[in-house]
């Protein structure tokens, strides 16, 4: 040990510099982890698992699930949603329809409390394609700064798709 320890006291800078040139190497020349990982748990299952074969029974009963829904919430916080918010919601619309991918766009609730009104985009890819609905989510999101949303009234995507589009990002910049 004592001879390990004056080798890597003597080569110090040397041996910070490759683990350095490694992990560069390593950043460059493998796969990041987002690419490899699917958060669809149904892929952990074998063919032969009774849901796998009930979703396959199911299937020519309600059709295959291609599609997605992405929520768009308007809120406005300290009041009631007016008709200039509305006329704001009905501009994202169009704006939301023109998104890349998207299929239909519908106003799908309004609160009880009338701060708040509900969006429902459809997305021609599955759920479980992240990688493939991310850049649908980040198109949304982009569309309401040119929607001339009224002072305070606020609009966010929501639900599954949108949760996992963020959690994506994250962990990418992880």
């Amino acid at each position: 040990m004592a001879a390990f320890a004056k080798f890597v006291v003597r080569f110090r800078v040397a041996i910070v510099l490759a683990w350095a040139v490694l992990l560069i190497g390593a950043l460059v020349a493998l796969p990041s982890l987002s690419g490899e990982v699917n958060s669809d748990p149904s892929l952990f299952l074998s063919s032969n698992a009774r849901s796998v074969a009930a979703q396959a029974l199911g299937s020519s009963l309600t059709g295959g699930r291609t599609t997605s829904t992405i929520t768009i919430v308007a809120a406005r916080p300290a009041g009631p949603v007016g008709p200039a918010d509305l006329a704001a919601v009905d501009r994202e619309v169009k704006l939301a329809r023109a998104v890349s991918g998207v299929t239909s766009v519908r106003a799908a609730a309004v609160a009880p409390s009338e701060r708040a009104v509900q969006l429902e985009v459809d997305v021609a890819r599955e759920q479980t394609d992240v990688a493939g609905l991310r850049p649908v989510v980040n198109d949304l999101e982009s569309t309401f700064a040119t929607a001339d949303l009224p002072p305070g009234l606020d609009m966010h995507v929501a639900g599954q798709v949108a949760d996992n589009a963020a959690n994506d990002k994250s962990a990418n910049r992880g």
